[in-house]
């Protein structure tokens, strides 16, 4: 009976995870759409001008910089970026960001940087504080990290020893792939932001793709260097990922993720076959990256 019990219960948990991951997964697409609208080869290339161009910030003279502290800590929850841009053109300024959401900020620390700062009085800092929206926890509105890290989190907690469910740990990675396919099929939007008249006005800290498999793969991997399925898991889904990428720093990213799954678990996996397989699916992995990049090589001669 005992055993029956502890059945029905373990069943229960099972398909609670199954749809708490239906429920995370359907945030994490959303996000991505909404945050990442540009598809690649979708649309004419939008032009940002004459000045596209790597922009430092002035050090030299104090009368031309200022550091904006922020007023509170807490989660960079939202940025209103027409808000900041339309202060920028306004006042003339260049405004570097020192966050983005999903970030955490502590008071008094440098929020932004201004230049030319002499122009920025206690109203304009108030002003530009104003734009960041800062809570107690993280949120979907423009932090896609935070969908990511929740399917993360149900991941790592089932490969803890009290639960042991690499199941539903590989349900997690399934999702983080698709996601991550998603992605790698969607414009990053540059760190430099121009006015109308293609004057740099805002320099933030945007999301890349390599900052997006860091936060998909890490905790997991680090999780999972004994358990020979979810690991060998890890490497055929960085291979169906390849089949989607564009860049070579996108093959990069997974081709790193690839060999510290592959050197992580080489000392932790007791079974001879366990390591056999693990060798075939990192080595599968390479060359589905290698051939990418080839095919990418290969079209560009074509093109020019």
């Amino acid at each position: 009976m005992n055993k029956q019990k502890v059945f029905i219960h373990s069943v229960s948990e099972s398909i609670q995870a199954q749809n708490i991951i239906a429920r995370v997964r359907r945030d994490l697409n959303n996000a991505v759409d909404r945050i990442f609208p540009e598809r690649l080869g979708q649309g004419e290339e939008l032009s940002l001008g004459p000045i596209q161009r790597d922009y430092n910030i002035p050090t030299t003279c104090d009368s031309e910089v200022c550091q904006i502290k922020a007023e509170r800590s807490g989660y960079l929850q939202a940025v209103d970026n027409d808000a900041l841009m339309r202060i920028a053109v306004e006042e003339n300024l260049l405004i570097h960001l020192g966050y983005r959401p999903g970030n955490f900020i502590t008071r008094r620390s440098v929020l932004v940087t201004v230049w030319l700062g002499e122009k920025v009085d206690e109203k304009l800092s108030k002003k530009i504080n104003a734009i960041f929206i800062v809570g107690p926890e993280r949120t979907l509105e423009q932090d896609v990290e935070f969908a990511i890290s929740q399917l993360v989190e149900i991941a790592v907690r089932a490969l803890s020893p009290g639960i042991n469910d690499p199941i539903t740990a590989i349900t997690c990675i399934d999702w983080l792939g698709g996601s991550l396919c998603q992605l790698a099929n969607r414009k990053m939007p540059s760190s430099h932001r121009y006015d109308r008249q293609n004057r740099l006005r805002v320099i933030c800290k945007p999301f890349t793709f390599e900052g997006m498999v860091d936060a998909a793969f890490n905790m997991i991997r680090q999780n999972s260097q004994t358990v020979a399925a979810v690991s060998i898991h890890l490497l055929e889904t960085i291979a169906t990922i390849a089949s989607q990428t564009h860049k070579k720093e996108e093959r990069g990213a997974l081709l790193r993720h690839a060999a510290m799954v592959a050197h992580g678990c080489n000392g932790s996996l007791s079974a001879e076959d366990d390591r056999k397989d693990l060798k075939k699916c990192y080595e599968a992995a390479v060359k589905a990256l290698k051939e990418k990049h080839a095919d990418i090589a290969s079209n560009a001669e074509i093109s020019t």
